[in-house]
């Protein structure tokens, strides 16, 4: 598998901790351009902003060319798409400063920039990489001025040899790879599949409901992940819970070619007078 041009993007903010680590510890082996939001993204899945657009410039973060985009994930992949004349080999989004884990995965902007950039041909193939923080860091606003060195260890020294390790086995087939890894350094590869079942990963325990003192009724988000899940050993969440890097192999469409492939030959007409 031939990978020269990488596109690194995320829901971080272009100049986040996880980009930086990406640099890092790919710079010296691959073309690197970094197209990103200009500010913290998480959560926004695949919106786009289509009625306003958005204000974008010019950088650099530790001497790669970067482009910042003052709207969405989404918005990042599109402005790729336009502005670049030829494709990328792969897009990195990430890395995520928390999980993306199972089918939560639809509200991810994470998800939501590969998910884009795979559909608008920057690039045929795509990994989505997050690290199992702790929630309070999820939200968490990145700068330049925040130190890698405490990170460089890990995650930072097993992202090389992972990407060696997925490009080996030509990332089994998939265009998109959705890799979680586990809040511990971990070495141990586990391919996995997504869980299905979103109230098997979050505590729904906190109420989330509240009204203040002129009535006005209001939800939050409080909830973090569960760490003694009970789901299928095969998911990617069990994966990160017993201490394993989780490798997803996905597809960036939603049809279901097996139904398809049955029915496609057959043809209804509507009783319409």
């Amino acid at each position: 598998m031939k990978i020269n041009k990488i596109l690194l993007t995320g829901d971080d903010g272009y100049k986040s901790l996880g980009t930086r680590l990406l640099i890092n510890s790919l710079a010296e082996k691959y073309d690197l351009t970094i197209v990103g939001t200009k500010s913290q993204q998480s959560g926004v899945g695949g919106k786009m902003s289509l009625k306003t657009g958005f204000d974008w410039g010019e950088d650099t973060v530790d001497d790669i060319k970067a482009y910042w985009i003052d709207g969405t994930p989404a918005d990042a992949a599109e402005f790729a798409a336009i502005y670049f004349k030829e494709p990328f080999d792969l897009i990195i989004s990430g890395i995520n400063w928390g999980a993306n884990l199972g089918t939560t995965i639809f509200s991810s902007g994470t998800i939501g920039a590969v998910l884009r950039g795979l559909s608008a041909q920057v690039a045929s193939q795509a990994l989505a990489i997050s690290w199992d923080l702790p929630a309070d860091m999820y939200l968490m606003n990145h700068d330049e001025q925040q130190l890698l060195a405490e990170y460089i260890q890990y995650p930072g020294k097993i992202i090389s040899p992972l990407l060696d390790l997925l490009f080996e086995n030509q990332l089994w087939g998939a265009n998109l790879i959705n890799i979680n890894l586990p809040q511990k350094m971990s070495s141990k590869v586990k391919i996995t599949t997504l869980a299905p079942n979103a109230r098997e990963i979050y505590d729904y325990s906190t109420d989330p409901f509240s009204t203040n003192d002129l009535g006005i009724r209001h939800f939050s988000y409080k909830g973090g992940r569960l760490f003694n899940p009970q789901v299928d050993p095969k998911t990617d969440v069990m994966a990160i819970t017993d201490g394993c890097i989780s490798v997803s192999p996905c597809k960036a469409t939603l049809d279901d070619l097996r139904i398809f492939q049955s029915i496609k030959q057959k043809t209804t007409l509507l009783p319409i007078a």
